[in-house]
């Protein structure tokens, strides 16, 4: 496995995991109840599976749009991962 490589799947997985903190965080601001069980579990399995299947879209997406969709996508991701970084932090700890 080439460095570029380990660095893609390094970012997927650290991708996956702030994503499903974030929308862990979510579901507690919005007062679902506590996510436990499978739940964190399932959350990460489908986190990852959309982020796959997102990737493999943006492939079929004209080259004129492919910028704008992997803005859109990014800009999820950014807002999602947000939302985990703090939970992860909460949970460090670090913040209140």
């Amino acid at each position: 496995m080439e460095l570029q490589e380990l660095l893609q799947v390094s970012a997927a997985i650290l991708a996956g995991f702030l994503v499903t903190e974030g929308i862990k965080s979510l579901n507690g601001a919005f007062g679902q109840g506590k996510f436990d069980g499978f739940a964190p579990a399932m959350t990460a399995f489908f986190v990852v599976l959309f982020v796959t299947f997102g990737q493999v879209a943006l492939g079929y997406i004209p080259a004129e749009y492919a910028g704008t969709a992997a803005n859109i996508a990014k800009s999820i991701l950014a807002v999602l991962s947000a939302f985990g970084i703090h939970r992860t932090a909460q949970r460090m700890g670090s913040i209140k």
